[in-house]
């Protein structure tokens, strides 16, 4: 067997994913089947030699036992709270992350309802404002227990990943005990000096510049503005900001170069060198990208200390055995695309550069040929990692980034500058103002490079045709054809030669493009509404081919990051409509957020909103002050908006109706006559005997959970498709030329 390590790594990794996507069912199919195969390996003469094979059915066994234990003692144990009012108390671990307008902090709970648990979980506490608490102090309080990651899958596969199941909601008082033990545990130390380095950089530079320099060093995006954010991924640079093997590599080869330099003898220099880049993954939290890479860089020391040649494809199996050796791990996006970037580095990326350097004898004849080659190189490495993610940024994020090819030639040759100047510049500014003097030349190089790479992303991300966005449907249509392609190729064919290998690439990119070009069109003759599970709130999207209306937007935690899901799917991430239904917070209470996020074309609300005169002073956009107005969104969408006692909106698609109530106390009589025939309601509140006429076919009732829900069974049976918002469960009503269907997002009835 030539490669132990990597056959039992890959193998791992590969079972874990497929168990993590499939559901713990699978990991008992699986183990049952190893377990069944592995004697028949054994006792078999002819199979016996294969070795390779019983050790990769050794390694899934082993892998099902893992993951089966890990789900039966602490995942499963926790879903027993959600939904819950919880008693908790337990200690700080990390830094506060604040996201939007909310500050959170990751748990490590040790009771729960008074009772000790064991192993201790970890949970999520959101809140309104930062507490005066640093890393180990104790916090004690109730909360309401709610599914972490309920917003999109990769969120909730990276909480998974991290072992964090349940947030935590409070509106209680928090009770904060101080850890007074004079020596804390070197993580305080570490958490604490990652604080001093952000101070210390933006003491020297412009926030702006500051907030990504340490983004590249510490993977902080926290501290990065939204849309600084968002430009970042749209061109697929997000490895820049996501301290991975990229970061720790620069790291590790340029103390290697300064050890060199200071002639320093070769097996200190290497032992040296070890030691911080383990400080180093210590100081970033020990993330599955990091110790991939710190786990293969300390191979490679090893292996040069006892003059050995080290073989990638073994250390990243190495890499990967570490890191799953917690399974969930398995289903951090970071980990594999990290994973899968390595991968396609050593395989296809090295041979191709390579061949290219066959191709090209005179690349090294002098600077400017060997600089034009170092920028093929970028734009060969780019191709094969792209190609290797392909599927992973289909499936998860919904879209394929061609900008990223481009995007990385222009700011990767850069990279490695940014990183060291910022690196030096935060540890000098963290001394003190006499150590600022010394640091400002390299507060100079970071500042004028970071202020580069912010320009190029913010001008490559206007390129919306560089994006393509990807349905579910065909994300599914996609991976289904490209698993089938690959493996008749494997299976029937002798040898794969490179015209093979060109036909199945052109088929599969055939599928991607047809699969979303067929859904892109397929939006203009449909009418998406979505009415988000926001607690009793109120938000309600209107998708109509390009064209986006956004209705109230109630001040629920994860609503902002249910439109930046939506917005960061679509071709044109402009609001085209805006109504803001009335100044309460179940209507309105993220109003300004969304301005300040996005761009809104049009904003319409009530003649007496408060809103008004600050709106117009402070945004640029067309503001309808009406207690009544018509919006013609498109040639086939319509919106009406009607306010009163409470605010109406009629949604008029083609020959369909739908009416969206903000209040259940609405007279339906006090409405204009054309708003009071409608096929579906929308409705905050239980619905009335009123409300329901004859031409009506659906209902969705926004509810916090069944608050509203009580005549569902009366509705069903009087023979009305009815839907509630309840549990993080957001419903779609998607209206189409001859039939209309509703149901909760992704579970489709009819």
């Amino acid at each position: 067997m030539g490669r132990p390590f990597a056959v039992i790594g890959f193998t791992m990794f590969a079972s874990l994913l497929f168990i993590g996507v499939l559901g713990i069912n699978a990991a008992v199919i699986l183990l049952a089947a190893a377990l069944l195969l592995i004697p028949v390996f054994l006792l078999v003469k002819n199979l016996r030699k294969h070795k390779a094979y019983i050790c990769a059915l050794t390694v899934i066994a082993l892998s099902s036992a893992l993951y089966f234990s890990a789900y039966t003692y602490l995942y499963k144990p926790q879903t027993e709270y959600l939904g819950k009012e919880i008693s908790v108390s337990g200690e700080i671990c990390e830094l506060p992350v604040r996201e939007y307008d909310r500050v959170y902090y990751e748990i490590k709970v040790d009771r729960i309802n008074g009772k000790k648990i064991s192993p201790k979980y970890k949970m999520r506490l959101s809140c309104e404002e930062e507490l005066e608490a640093k890393p180990f102090d104790k916090v004690a309080f109730k909360g309401n227990a709610y599914a972490l990651g309920s917003t999109n899958i990769y969120s909730k596969l990276n909480h998974l990943s991290k072992g964090e199941v349940i947030g935590l909601n409070t509106t209680n008082s928090i009770t904060i005990t101080r850890n007074e033990n004079t020596l804390k545990p070197l993580k305080y130390y570490l958490l604490e000096y990652r604080l001093k380095l952000a101070e210390g950089l933006y003491s020297v530079m412009p926030a702006k510049n500051a907030s990504l320099c340490i983004a590249v060093l510490m993977g902080e995006k926290s501290y990065l503005s939204s849309s600084d954010l968002s430009n970042i991924n749209t061109v697929g640079v997000s490895h820049l900001v996501c301290v991975s093997g990229l970061h720790l590599s620069m790291w590790g080869f340029a103390l290697l170069w300064l050890f060199r330099r200071l002639r320093m003898h070769r097996t200190p220099r290497y032992i040296l060198a070890g030691g911080l880049i383990l400080l180093f993954m210590a100081f970033c939290g020990f993330t599955p990208s990091v110790v991939r890479s710190g786990v293969m860089f300390l191979i490679f020391i090893a292996a040069e200390l006892i003059y050995a040649e080290p073989d990638g494809l073994n250390s990243l199996g190495i890499s990967a055995f570490v890191i799953l050796l917690n399974p969930f791990n398995a289903l951090s996006t970071g980990f594999i695309l990290s994973f899968l970037s390595t991968l396609s580095i050593l395989t296809l990326g090295i041979k191709s550069t390579e061949k290219a350097k066959q191709k090209l004898p005179s690349y090294n004849k002098n600077k400017f040929t060997s600089a034009l080659f170092s920028i093929l190189e970028i734009l060969i490495i780019s191709l094969c990692v792209n190609l290797f993610c392909l599927p992973i940024s289909i499936l998860v994020f919904g879209k394929v980034s061609f900008l990223g090819i481009i995007a990385n030639v222009l700011i990767l040759p850069f990279a490695s500058l940014l990183v060291i100047s910022s690196g030096i510049c935060a540890v000098l500014s963290s001394f003190g103002s006499v150590f600022s003097l010394l640091a400002m030349p390299a507060a100079f190089l970071a500042s004028a490079v970071s202020r580069y790479v912010i320009g190029i992303c913010d001008v490559m991300a206007r390129f919306k045709i560089g994006v393509v966005n990807v349905s579910s449907q065909a994300a599914v249509l996609f991976v289904a054809i490209s698993f089938i392609a690959i493996a008749l190729v494997l299976l029937l064919s002798k040898s794969i030669t490179k015209k093979l290998v060109q036909t199945v690439s052109l088929v599969m990119i055939a599928v991607i493009i047809s699969g979303t070009a067929l859904n892109y069109l397929s939006g203009y003759n449909k009418c998406l509404i979505t009415a988000y599970a926001c607690d009793d709130k109120i938000c309600l999207s209107v998708e109509q081919g390009d064209k986006l209306v956004l209705i109230d937007c109630g001040n629920y935690y994860n609503i902002l990051y249910k439109l930046d899901n939506l917005i960061g799917k679509r071709w044109n991430s402009d609001i085209d409509c805006f109504i803001i239904g009335g100044d309460n917070k179940y209507e309105s209470g993220y109003a300004a957020n969304i301005l300040n996020h996005y761009c809104v074309k049009r904003i319409v609300m009530p003649t007496e909103s408060k809103y008004a005169e600050n709106l117009a002073k402070e945004f640029d956009s067309c503001i309808t002050q009406s207690n009544y107005a018509e919006v013609p969104v498109s040639k086939d969408l319509k919106i009406t908006f009607a306010s009163g006692q409470a605010s109406a909106v009629l949604i008029e698609y083609k020959t369909q109706r739908v009416l969206f109530l903000s209040s259940a106390a609405i007279d339906i009589f006090s409405l204009p006559e054309k708003m009071r025939t409608y096929n579906y309601l929308i409705i905050r509140g239980k619905t009335n005997k009123t409300i329901v006429n004859s031409s009506l076919n659906g209902i969705i009732e926004l509810s916090a959970a069944n608050k509203y829900a009580s005549n569902a069974s009366a509705l069903r049976r009087a023979g009305y498709i009815y839907f509630e918002t309840a549990n993080e469960k957001d419903v779609e009503l998607i209206i189409g030329d001859k039939a209309s269907t509703i149901g909760r997002k992704n579970q489709w009835l009819q």
